[in-house]
């Protein structure tokens, strides 16, 4: 038998291994919580039989060995990169809690004195689909010549495009599953198939440098959604992933799941909505794979661009206050990237470029129509102006609402916007975006409010009343 999965509230027991000759077996649960596995090994502190002085020591010391199999009757379970978490003695009987960071459902031949290595990880992850349009599978109905139908379904595993990430290389590929139905396994087959981001090294490597590689992609997809975009499950090849039959042989090498740390608790994150899915700005068929390389060459230049908007996005309901803050923090990165644009005299104080400077330098390089919500220096004052209102308690009073909501709103899309501009600086991917009109939804929602923004940066109401100074 195989272990295939492991979700919240499923428990395996079973017995674990060190890899240390002449070390006894112990009983353990493995059992998986929101947090990710957590393994219960109960033990007999200071037993005379000396059966349970190795785990003693585990907890004793709070060092537990590095990594362990658990062998339970149902498979092998890897658990890697363990720490203590805690041992409590009840009765006589002590009660030991270890939590690996990389849980592996299956077996890995590698030694337990090394650290766990993959050379290959694939990854589900949300929004995939929509911006792949990968599907994987096509089904057609044929009717023979005695007027019987018949149907005809395709599914396919193929990498669709490839690209070179540093050492890593990336692709995207569409992926399959089958099942038998729960009530019946006779009546049918279940296939499920979604489009997966793979990374690849030449030499195996921990998983978390698969992670790192494929979080920038994710972070690229979250701005380019302006939504959460979380990981949803690994699975991990090597050549010591190993499937063997009960005379030794080996089988094959399959593709089995994995469990880390650093993402178990995105599984638990609310799906990202269809329409924030079908509002993506741009497609990978846009992108291509010469996109995919430029935005690694940007990633770690324009860090601290990208990832407070990252921060932000990736946060279900953040309040107003929380979005203008994290998405001009990202502006004034961009702008002092972007360096000194034409006109942006127009927003210096004391002759010095400001906040309003570099929100000026963004608006200037996406170069969209913001139709009456204000010229592109009177935007860049307000937004600068709605942020310091927030940020500084001397500064100003506190933005009201509708103000909140409506540079919140023009924050994010310059920010999503600067992407587009980043994966391609010839500016393809703005063109639609530069036509009038592009930016109805925020200028609907100005007019909503019946306000807009003055050449200083005040705002004004469409109404024609006075200009409020202090917003």
């Amino acid at each position: 038998m195989a272990i295939t999965s492991l979700t919240p509230g499923q428990s395996y027991v079973g017995l674990l291994i060190d890899g240390v000759d002449g070390t006894p077996y112990t009983g353990a649960t493995l059992r998986m919580e929101d947090r990710g596995p957590v393994v219960d090994v109960p033990f007999i502190s200071h037993d005379e039989t000396g059966q349970f002085a190795h785990v003693d020591e585990w907890f004793r010391t709070q060092t537990p060995p590095q990594n362990l199999i658990l062998h339970t009757p149902d498979g092998m379970i890897g658990l890697y990169g363990i720490r203590w978490r805690g041992h409590s003695v009840r009765s006589g009987v002590s009660l030991g809690q270890l939590t690996p960071s990389e849980t592996l459902l299956g077996r890995y031949e590698g030694s337990l004195s090394e650290p766990f290595k993959v050379a290959e990880a694939r990854s589900a992850v949300d929004g995939l689909r929509q911006w792949t349009q990968l599907y994987g599978i096509t089904s057609d109905r044929e009717i023979g010549e005695d007027g019987t139908a018949d149907l005809v379904v395709r599914v396919t595993t193929g990498v669709e495009s490839t690209w070179q990430q540093g050492e890593a290389t990336m692709s995207l590929m569409s992926d399959w599953r089958t099942a038998a139905p729960d009530i019946d396994p006779h009546s049918g087959l279940n296939i499920s198939t979604q489009p997966v981001l793979v990374s690849k090294f030449p030499e195996p490597r921990p998983l978390n440098d698969h992670i790192n590689e494929q979080r920038k992609v994710v972070h690229l997809l979250t701005l380019i959604a302006g939504s959460p975009i979380h990981f949803r499950q690994h699975h991990v090849g090597d050549e010591q992933i190993v499937l063997r039959s009960m005379g030794a042989t080996v089988l094959g090498h399959p593709k089995v799941e994995a469990i880390s740390s650093h993402t178990v608790q995105d599984y638990a994150q609310p799906r990202p909505n269809k329409r924030a899915l079908d509002g993506m700005l741009t497609r990978f068929s846009d992108v291509g794979e010469a996109g995919m390389v430029r935005w690694n060459e940007q990633y770690e230049p324009w860090k601290k661009f990208i990832l407070p908007a990252v921060g932000d996005f990736g946060r279900t309901n953040s309040f107003m206050e929380d979005t203008i803050i994290s998405m001009s923090m990202s502006l004034e990165a961009a702008g002092k990237m972007i360096g000194e644009r034409p006109g942006e005299e127009d927003t210096y104080e004391r002759n010095r470029p400001i906040t309003a400077t570099q929100v000026y330098r963004c608006l200037d390089v996406v170069g969209v129509s913001w139709g009456e919500i204000g010229d592109n220096a009177g935007i860049a004052r307000g937004v600068a102006r709605t942020y310091n209102s927030i940020k500084h308690f001397n500064d100003g009073e506190y933005p009201d609402a509708a103000v909140s909501h409506l540079v919140s709103g023009i924050a994010q899309m310059i920010v999503r916007l600067m992407t587009l501009h980043l994966l391609d600086e010839s500016g393809s991917l703005l063109t639609q975006y530069r036509e009038v009109g592009a930016m109805r939804d925020l200028e609907n929602r100005a007019k909503h409010y019946r306000l807009a923004f003055d050449s200083r940066g005040n705002i004004v109401s469409t109404e024609g009343g006075e200009p409020n100074e202090e917003s």
